[in-house]
This record gives C-alpha cells, sequence and structure tokens, in this order.
C-alpha cells in the first residue's frame, strides 16, 4: 500500500477545509500549501507520523496567521518517496 492524498472538502471552500491523506508506516511527512506562483503560504504538517488515516483543517490562513486573498492553491503531501499535490480554491 502506498500513501494517500484525498481531493479537500469543500472546495471550493469559504472559511475552513478538511484534508486527508493515509500513511501506511511511519514516516515523516509534510503537507504543504502553495500559491498559484507557487510560494509557499502554510504548513500544515512537518513531522514523523505513525501509520494511519488524518484529518487536517484549513482556515484560508498563512503561516503567520493572515488571511489570504480568495484564488487557486495547491496542496502538497510528502511522504518518503511519495508526492502528490491537488488543487484547491478559497473564496472569500
Amino acid at each position: 500500500m502506498r500513501p494517500v492524498l484525498y481531493q479537500n472538502r469543500p472546495n471550493p471552500f469559504k472559511g475552513l477545509t478538511s484534508i486527508s491523506f493515509a500513511i501506511p508506516k511511519e514516516t515523516f511527512v509534510s503537507l504543504l500549501i502553495y500559491d498559484a506562483s507557487g510560494r509557499k503560504v502554510k504548513s500544515l504538517i512537518r513531522e514523523r507520523l505513525k501509520p494511519g488515516n488524518y484529518n487536517l483543517k484549513w482556515d484560508g490562513k498563512d503561516d503567520k496567521e493572515r488571511d489570504l486573498p480568495q484564488g487557486v492553491y495547491f496542496y502538497r503531501l510528502w511522504a518518503e518517496d511519495f508526492k502528490d499535490i491537488k488543487k484547491i480554491v478559497l473564496i472569500r
């Protein structure tokens, strides 16, 4: 089994969205949010996790807790040699 990154819900979102993923074995995991120009705006998680299913919430804020403008963003999961990217739309 490989890690899996699910599409966030709701999408588009206003206020709060859930991002879920699953990892089959203990590994270092990084889940980051990027703006449309490729600039990292938010680190949701960067740590070693045990196997399982995870669900994180994102409120449309950056690492400094500032509201981000509406638009298209991307979230990327890295777990060992697994990488996946999904599109997320924030509306205000």
